[in-house]
Parts: C-alpha cells; structure tokens; sequence
C-alpha cells in the first residue's frame, strides 16, 4: 500500500492558457488536491520592508470603514477601474463583498494609524486575489483565496506615517474580498524559523526578526561546496529531515528583491533530491542577466541558440534578468542526450526589483505562483519523485560566463567561439581560485537576495 497522499498512476499534463486579462499561466489538465492546499494558497507574502521595524504592541482593532461592504454602494472605499469591480451578492459574513474581475481592477481606502507601530491587515478572499497596504514610497501585498473565503493576512510597519492606505486588487483569477480587520501587531502563526535549518552554507542571513527579513549574497559570503557550480550563501533542509518529495506537502512564499550585477546568474531556490547536482534537481527558480546557452549546456544537446528560448529575453549584461524555473522531467537521465528539464518563464526583473513568489509541494505535485510588477504567471507540474529531498534558498551564484554560458572551470566541455576557460579545477580550493578571479574580471561583485516575510508551512521541518 503506498504512503498517505501518494499517488498511483496518475498522469498530469500541463497546457498554455492565455485569460481574458492577458495573463499568463500554466495549468494542469488535472491535479489532485488535499485539504491541506487550501490551508497553504493563504502565503503571508510582502514587500521588502526598507521602514522602521518598531517592537510589536498589544493587539488592538483599527476602524475601517464599510469593512463588510454592507453599507450602501461601497462607502469608505474608492474604486480603481469601476469596469473590472462589482457588488457581490456572495459574502463570507453578511449579503455582500467586492468583486474584482480584471486587471486594474481594485478598491482603496485610507486609513489613520499610529506611527512606528506593527499592522496586520486581514480580510477573506474567495477566488484569488491581493490584499495590500501603501505606506509612503513602500507597497506591502499578500495574495492568496480559495473555493470559500480564506483568511489572507499582511503585515507592515507604518514608520512616520500617520495614514496608510490599504487595498483589494486583481490577483490573476476573480476574487472576492469581505470582511477587512486592521490590528496592531502580525498575524498569529506566520512567519520563520530559523532554528530548524541547516545554516552551514550561509553567513549572517537575518537582517531582521520582527518581522523576519534574510539577506544572502553568495560573493560575499562564497561558501564553496564539492558538488557546486559556483559560490552560495543558502539554508537548506538538515539531512537527518529529508524525506521524498510525494510523501510531503510543504509551502514556501516570499517578496524577493534582487540587487544584483550586471551579468549575474543565480538560484535562490530550490528543491535537489538524492546527491550530486544539475540532473537531481527537481525545481530551481534561476535569475539571469547571461544568454540562455548556459541553461542546458553540456548535457547532450550541443546546437542551442537564442532562437530556442522565446520566452527569454536573453541579452548578457544588459542589466535585464531573466526570471524562470527549470523543473525535471521524470523519467529522463542525466547525459543521456536528451533535454531533461522544462523551463518555465516568469519574466524579467532588474537590480533593485522585487518578485512575489510561491512554492507549493502537494505530495509531489507542485505548483509555482509568482508576480512580477503587473504579471502573475501559475504552474503546475507532477514531479513523480521519490527520493529523499531537501529544499534550499539564497543566493547560490552560477561561475558560467555571461555571454557563452560556459563553466569558468569548463568541467562540461563547453566550446564557444572566442571563450577560454580559466583553467580545470580538481578541488574546491582551486575552484575558488578561478571563479574568484573570473568574478574580479567581468567586475561582478553584488548577488545580493533578501527575502521578506518568509512563509514556511509543512514539510520534513514541521
């Protein structure tokens, strides 16, 4: 008998869909669910705080007007694309809620606070949709919903503000929105724990702890590693928690700002099963300012161009990322001549930018929420692995060049017109040595990525 929650010849495709809104994502034809995955679609998700963090008071209540949306034609609210919001007549308590169909669409309203004081907004979301909060020059957002209405939470800092306004918006799909509470101090159960990760690949990482704001950068910190493409800064799951992917359900959601080089490539997450790299890496979110030749270089596939990658924007060094996620394709072996992963765009980012992003594992069954600037890209993807995983994050810098996408120390065999490895290296002291000085070369020194408001639920560590 299989273990609970793992599934028996279950096969699940993936199509393109194009919404009416233009959006962007990647269903499953079928998927299966658990209760659990409504429980985890609610990611506590916001913007890099750059405010004040001031000590967490006593929980009180703020007033917001016309909470429920029972009084009149949305009193108290002000309405952003009137073509894309409507009354609802479905509510999670009362007769009414806002419906928000499109993009653009969202309800706003401004609200007196106190300074320097931790907030949390709270409201039930139907569908999926984004909650947020505008203090001064900073946006703070958490998306998520469900089938009935689910409880999504953000929490903010005002700093000097003495007034805030908070929001509904479009978050992909059309959400409806009931019931917003503001309260001082953040919501009961979030947030991350430091203590249950293995740290020995990262340096100082927690920049904050009320709320949690980790900081890596992998030239900084260059932490090698035998089995490593390049210098890291990360946590990842202790070996003694490792278990098989389909026999978890574990979530992960962050805003992820990137201040980056020109050049750069990085991982800053991902999910490596079994030992070894590359081939045994089920899911890895890259950050790229290099050409997409680099992707699946040296493993059997020789006559790639920018032609192949459509979806990327692919130009080295321009200061233009590429945002994407190779996940493996099961059944496919390492070297064996074939394309063993599938790419998944996201978008693109520059140096300073932030991502919002959601890592869902449903007993092997993943799925990928992101939104970047006005994008929001889904995908889900059956992994069908069994071998005992572990997820990592930060930033785990690639040594490839930017414009061939070969390896610095050429450990793949990489042949590019005009490239010359730095050298072969046999150790990891004499791999540090030459991506340290192809680094110091192309003048990159900066992979720095901060995640905020880190969200871990479920897995081996829970």
């Amino acid at each position: 008998m299989p273990p609970r929650g793992r599934r028996t010849g279950l096969a699940v495709s993936t199509v393109p869909i194009c919404d009416p809104e233009g959006t962007r994502t990647m269903k499953a034809i079928r998927r299966r669910t658990t209760s659990l995955a409504r429980i985890a679609t609610v990611g506590l998700i916001a913007a890099v705080a750059t405010g004040t963090l001031a000590t967490t008071a006593s929980a009180d209540s703020v007033a917001v007007a016309n909470p429920g949306f029972e009084s009149g034609y949305f009193d108290g609210w002000r309405i952003i694309n009137s073509r894309k919001v409507a009354l609802s007549d479905i509510g999670n308590t009362g007769h009414h809620s806002a419906k928000i169909q499109g993009t653009g669409g969202e309800v706003r309203q401004d609200v007196t606070v106190t300074p320097g004081t931790d907030y949390t907004l709270t409201a039930y979301v139907r569908g999926k949709g984004v909650i947020g909060a505008r203090v001064g020059g900073d946006t703070y957002t958490s998306s998520g919903g469900g089938r009935g209405f689910e409880p999504v939470s953000v929490d903010f800092n005002t700093g000097s503000a003495s007034t805030v306004e908070i929001f509904a918006a479009y978050g992909g799909k059309t959400g409806r929105f009931d019931d917003f509470t503001l309260s001082t101090g953040p919501a009961p159960g979030a947030g991350f724990d430091p203590s249950v990760w293995d740290s020995s690949e990262a340096g100082d990482y927690i920049k904050s702890s009320d709320p949690y704001v980790l900081s890596f950068d992998g030239l900084e910190q260059f932490t090698v590693t035998g089995s490593g493409g390049g210098p890291r800064d990360e946590l990842k799951t202790p070996v003694a928690a490792r278990k098989a992917s389909d026999e978890i359900y574990e979530s992960f959601s962050a805003d992820i700002r990137f201040d980056l080089d020109d050049g750069v490539k990085l991982i800053a997450h991902q999910i490596h099963a079994g030992t070894g790299a590359g081939f045994s890496t089920q899911v890895k979110l890259y950050v790229q300012d290099s050409s997409p030749l680099g992707i699946f270089k040296g493993e059997g596939e020789q006559d790639f161009s920018i032609d192949d990658y459509p979806l990327l924007e692919g130009v080295p060094s321009n200061g233009v990322f590429d945002v994407y996620v190779r996940v493996q394709i099961p059944g496919f072996v390492s070297g064996d001549g074939q394309i063993n992963e599938e790419i998944f765009d996201l978008g693109t980012v520059r140096s300073g930018e932030t991502m919002r992003y959601e890592f869902i594992n449903d007993y092997g069954v993943v799925t990928v929420d992101s939104t970047i600037g006005r994008t929001s890209t889904s995908f889900t993807y059956d992994m069908q692995d069994s071998q005992a995983s572990y997820m990592k994050f930060g930033s785990y810098v690639q040594a490839q060049d930017a414009e061939s996408g070969c390896n610095v120390t050429n450990d793949l065999d990489c042949e590019y017109p005009g490239w010359v490895p730095y050298g072969e290296a046999s150790s990891p002291a004499e791999a540090e040595v030459l991506w340290r000085q192809y680094f110091a070369d192309s003048d990159i020194s900066k992979a720095r990525v901060t995640f905020s408001n880190v969200v871990h639920t479920g897995g081996p560590l829970q």
